[in-house]
């Protein structure tokens, strides 16, 4: 091999080698949507059904409703759900702006990865961004599987602990009102 091509070479794997770093904060991973992208999707009367299942407990689901939306923030609703998801509970509201929620997705570098896969899912097969981010103190490793064709909330997350699931939370229903259907 020249030593043009053998040059070539070793940028491209250096290249590829390197994580995909924020442009505005090379500390953390590129984030999986902008905040405008987040906004876009989640619109007043979107819907999140999740399934929560943790390891010694009764599976839960919980549906996350924005109820409020402007150009600047959202206000998301969230309640338990029981078994036939009718409420089961208290409803709590929060507010956030769309760059704290795109924020939420900000994994450190020097302990994440980012990688591709599809996932399958309730809401089907989804080609999806894998982000790892291990907890040096617990040595729990968090996974967030990000659709790129749905932004917002990643479409599962989990904890493992030793590799064994300590919570799984996936959505199992996502909807947009039909009026802002893409």
């Amino acid at each position: 091999m020249t030593r043009p091509a053998l040059l070539l070479l070793a940028l491209a794997l250096a290249c590829c080698s390197a994580p995909p770093l924020d442009p505005d904060d090379p500390t953390i991973l590129r984030r999986p949507f902008t905040a405008q992208q987040i906004r876009d999707e989640m619109v007043p009367g979107f819907t999140v059904k999740l399934l929560r299942r943790t390891a010694g407990a009764r599976d839960r689901f919980e549906l996350w409703r924005v109820v409020e939306a402007d150009a600047e923030s959202v206000v998301i609703e969230s309640c338990p759900l029981d078994a036939g998801g009718a409420p089961a509970g208290q409803a709590s509201r929060e507010a956030s702006t769309w760059v704290e929620l795109r924020n939420h997705a900000a994994f450190p570098a020097e302990r994440a990865s980012l990688s591709e896969e599809t996932l399958e899912t309730p809401l089907g097969a989804l080609d999806c961004w894998l982000y790892r981010v291990a907890d040096s103190e617990t040595g729990a490793v968090r996974e967030f599987h990000f659709a790129k064709a749905l932004p917002g909330p990643p479409v599962r997350y989990a904890t493992l602990k030793d590799g064994l699931p300590l919570e799984v939370v996936t959505q199992v229903e996502r909807r947009r009102p039909a009026a802002s259907a893409r």
